[in-house]
């Protein structure tokens, strides 16, 4: 990696919007053998940290955003910062930090209109 950057460094042209394509190969073919879904490189976006990220989806989703802690702190208060609904689904050590599908269906099938945060341990 230390290579590629040096090797890299004296170009100015801007990277492509959704990141390197040998990158994105990289990363698809990751969760194909790591997490066994058709993860394919046209729909892997790479960015250049996961709390710009999150900050721009909740920005342009105008749904409820679905939050699994443990995750990092600020993604909470973007919500926040941005009026958006959110709602906890909380994992544990024995689920490997993953919600189960019982939790996501639960969260999705509950309706409240008072636009309060919502937990689901």
């Amino acid at each position: 990696m230390v290579e590629t950057l040096r090797l890299s460094a004296p170009e100015k042209d801007y990277l492509p919007v959704k990141g390197l394509p040998a990158l994105r190969e990289a990363v698809a073919h990751y969760h194909r053998s790591k997490d066994e879904i058709d993860a394919r490189p046209d729909g892997v976006l790479v960015g250049p940290g996961s709390k710009e990220l999150m900050f721009i989806l909740q920005l342009v989703y105008y749904g409820e955003i679905l939050l699994s802690p443990p995750c990092w702190v600020t993604y909470w208060p973007q919500a926040r910062i941005l009026g958006r609904r959110f709602s906890l689904i909380h994992a544990n050590y024995e689920s490997h930090w993953k919600m189960s599908a019982e939790q996501f269906d639960r969260a999705l099938d509950m309706v409240d209109d008072d636009h309060r945060p919502r937990c689901w341990c």
